[in-house]
């Protein structure tokens, strides 16, 4: 891979986009703009041909976005030139184009009902006061004793049984808020929408939901309020940039057109080129709880100074070449999203990538447990995560490149080792790793675990053509479902961490999406109601009761809502993307 260097026409195509989340757009390392080129109907990126310049391309990317819900300025999209291996060059006929604002957020019927319904309680609890007003100033022998009869629940017809001449008006006023709050507090959640509509936004039948609609809606929101165009990266975060990644893949296989609409090529390719030249520091560590958790120095931004001093010198100077770190699970996360991208598009970049990131991961083997690989280049600990991605690549690889065989080898190697390893334990869940006598070390069973060895054991059966690997998975799938699943069928996270301080930290927001997009793949091989009905019962209540007014969505899929990120939005967007392909 070449990563390609930053141009120096970056900063005025870069400002449309960057002025909109509050970014410097005369950074140095940005991307200059290409020619408009989607994807095609073959899933391949082609040329654009002659004459469709910068200038064509980002006046239609205004024209359009003056019609939809306001897309924000986004990497250009790119030629695809045969087999040119490495990052493409941009285009020498790029003029500056014309830069136009995002438009104001469309209107919204259920915006509106919404003002209605807050306007509506609010003057019931008007109609309240002047009630209690009206009432302590009566007067009247007769109202004193009729007013200690009376019920002041609906309906109405209960009121008239009652002769209170003057003061039946007075008291059906009071039974009307009465009743109005009596209903609503019984649906706090819904109340609580309608007083502050920034914390949860309204909610939809199963049967109105279009999940392609809100799919295309929350990528949207996931590029206006979480990119950076500079590095490549949602919110800062690398591995989990990765996943966000490869769920815009999954989109783009699913929802060609729409796909072509939102850019996802630009952003794919803007990605694969950025993200290689950033600069990047990284320490991992599992806290007291078994959570793994990443911190980052993206460009010298995003962490602390003493954070920064506190790195060993190897990985201050490191950056992210070729997709490369200190983390094999790192890697197989890349190397993932990178052969999903060339599913998507045909683009054999991709593929090469994601051929040499394996590569180095195969550096993570001898471990003393007779197989598997290490998590980390320090070599210290054997885990769950690392060595079923370094499963899930092999495999993938194998079903891609069938012309060379060690893939194959080393995944059923894989899956032997692993299956025999004991970290999958006996209801069929896996822990996070092993310990020093490589044993199971019972720490937590997060659900990104129980995930991606549903997308490696997939990949493998469809290499091998053993059903009895799809039998396995749906089996830890099923064990998944019950152990992580609250009364509802909502998928919570192992230790419930989503309301408790911290929210399950930057890694943890970002596994439940790892465990339902893997679910589907699994889905695809061998169908089951129970695995479509959950994708889809998430989905819903994602769209429900994890989502703000600005359509960002939250960590906790059961709601209430809890403030985004790029890692709990995108992986929230993995269930929406999952439903799609269910539908």
């Amino acid at each position: 891979m070449f990563p390609r260097s930053a141009t120096p026409d970056a900063a005025p195509w870069l400002g449309r986009f960057e002025a909109a989340i509050g970014l410097d757009a005369t950074l140095p390392g940005s991307p200059g703009p290409e020619s408009c080129v989607p994807l095609t109907p073959t899933q391949q990126m082609t040329t654009a041909g002659a004459g469709r310049g910068g200038q064509a391309c980002f006046q239609a990317a205004c024209d359009q976005s003056e019609k939809n819900r306001g897309s924000p300025a986004e990497p250009p999209s790119y030629h695809h030139h045969g087999s040119k291996s490495g990052p493409l060059s941009p285009s020498p006929s790029y003029a500056s184009p014309k830069l136009c604002p995002d438009p104001p957020r469309s209107f919204s019927l259920a915006s509106l009902i919404h003002k209605l319904c807050l306007v509506f309680v609010l003057l019931s609890v008007a109609l309240l006061v002047s009630g209690l007003l009206s009432l302590l100033t009566a007067r009247g022998p007769d109202f004193d004793a009729a007013l200690s009869d009376v019920s002041t629940q609906l309906p109405a017809s209960q009121l008239d049984r009652f002769a209170f001449y003057s003061h039946r008006n007075i008291l059906y006023i009071m039974a009307l808020p009465s009743w109005i709050w009596k209903h609503a507090l019984a649906y706090s959640a819904v109340l609580s929408s309608l007083v502050n509509p920034s914390s949860a936004a309204p909610s939809t039948s199963l049967s109105a939901t279009n999940y392609v609609a809100n799919s295309v809606t929350a990528i949207r929101e996931l590029n206006n309020a979480f990119y950076d165009v500079e590095t490549g990266l949602w919110s800062a975060a690398w591995w989990n940039s990765a996943n966000a990644f490869t769920t815009l893949a999954d989109f783009a296989q699913l929802r060609l057109n729409e796909a072509n609409q939102l850019n996802v090529g630009g952003f794919l390719r803007n990605t694969y080129a950025q993200a290689q030249i950033t600069s990047v520091s990284v320490a991992k560590f599992v806290n007291a709880a078994g959570l793994p958790q990443t911190l980052h120095c993206i460009n010298g931004r995003g962490c602390s100074a003493s954070f920064a001093a506190s790195l060993p010198t190897s990985l201050q100077k490191r950056g992210f070449a070729d997709f490369l770190d200190d983390f094999y699970d790192d890697e197989g996360w890349w190397a993932l999203a990178l052969i999903h991208a060339h599913d998507a598009t045909g683009d054999q970049d991709y593929l090469n990538s994601a051929i040499e990131i394996f590569n180095d991961m195969q550096t993570g083997q001898g471990t003393p447990c007779g197989g598997g690989i290490y998590w980390s280049k320090d070599r210290t600990y054997v885990n769950a995560i690392a060595n079923e991605l370094y499963l899930s690549v092999a495999a993938s690889l194998a079903n891609r490149v069938p012309s060379n065989g060690t893939y194959l080898q080393i995944a059923k190697a894989q899956w032997q080792w692993f299956s025999q390893s004991g970290m999958i334990n006996s209801n069929n869940l896996i822990n996070d790793g092993l310990d020093s006598n490589c044993k199971n070390n019972g720490l937590t069973t997060w659900s990104y675990n129980q995930g991606v060895i549903l997308g490696g054991l997939s990949e493998l059966a469809r290499a091998t053509g053993d059903n009895s690997l799809l039998t396995k998975a749906s089996a830890i799938a099923n064990a998944a479902i019950n152990a992580l699943s609250n009364s509802d069928g909502i998928l919570v996270e192992a230790d419930k961490c989503e309301l408790n301080p911290g929210n399950c930290g930057t890694d943890g927001q970002q596994f439940k999406g790892a465990f339902i997009r893997n679910l589907r793949y699994l889905n695809d091989l061998a169908p089951s109601s129970t695995f479509k009905n959950f994708i889809l019962r998430n989905a819903q209540s994602i769209w429900n009761n994890d989502r703000n007014s600005q359509n960002m969505l939250g960590v906790a899929w059961t709601g209430p809502y809890v403030a985004a990120t790029g890692s709990s939005h995108s992986s929230a967007l993995d269930a929406l993307v999952a439903a799609i392909a269910v539908s």
